[in-house]
C-alpha cells in the first residue's frame, strides 16, 4: 500500500525499518496508552509477523524529504464491515497534525475501496487521540470495558 500526502508516504514496512521502528515502540512515553513497549528483538519479530500478514495490519509513515520514519500507522480490518485506524507519531514529527492528515488519507483510500466504516480505539485517558478522532468526525460509541471506541461512517 502507498498513500501520499504532502511530503509523507504511508507505505509497507521493510525490514530495514526495524531500528527506527524500535525507537518508536521502545519509547515509554509514546507507548503509554498501548499494551507495552518493545525491545529491538521484539520489534523485529513483530515486523516479521506483520510483513507475513496479507494485508499487513501496520504501515510506515515516511518523511520523503529526510527518508526518516515519521510514524507508525495502524490500518486493518476491525470487524467484518470496518477498518481500524491508529498511529504513533515520532517525537520529532509531532505538532505537524500528521495523525489527523494520515487519518484523512486513510479514510479517503478506504472509501475508494468500498470501506464505509472506520474505527479509532483509544484509552479513555488518551485525550489527544480522542480529540483527533472527534475532529475527524468520529463519534464515541462505546466506553464500557476496554478502550473507548470512536466510529465514523462515510
Amino acid at each position: 500500500m502507498e498513500i501520499g500526502f504532502e511530503h509523507y508516504l504511508i507505505r509497507d514496512y521493510r525490514m530495514e525499518d526495524t531500528d527506527q521502528l524500535s525507537g518508536l515502540l521502545s519509547d515509554a512515553q509514546l507507548m503509554r496508552y498501548m499494551e507495552k513497549t518493545y525491545t529491538r528483538l521484539e520489534t523485529a519479530e513483530f515486523l516479521n509477523q506483520c510483513l507475513a500478514a496479507k494485508p499487513s495490519p501496520v504501515y510506515a509513515l515516511e518523511d520523503l524529504e529526510t527518508k526518516r520514519l515519521a510514524g507508525h500507522i495502524i490500518f486493518h480490518p476491525f470487524e467484518k464491515d470496518s477498518y481500524e485506524i491508529g498511529w504513533i507519531i515520532a517525537p520529532a514529527f509531532q505538532k505537524r497534525h500528521l495523525a489527523e492528515k494520515a487519518t484523512s488519507a486513510l479514510m479517503e483510500y478506504g472509501a475508494l475501496r468500498g470501506i464505509g466504516k472506520f474505527v479509532i480505539e483509544c484509552s479513555a485517558d488518551n485525550t489527544q487521540s480522542a480529540y483527533i478522532a472527534k475532529k475527524a468526525g468520529f463519534v464515541l460509541t462505546d466506553t464500557q470495558e476496554g478502550p473507548d471506541v470512536y466510529v465514523r461512517y462515510i
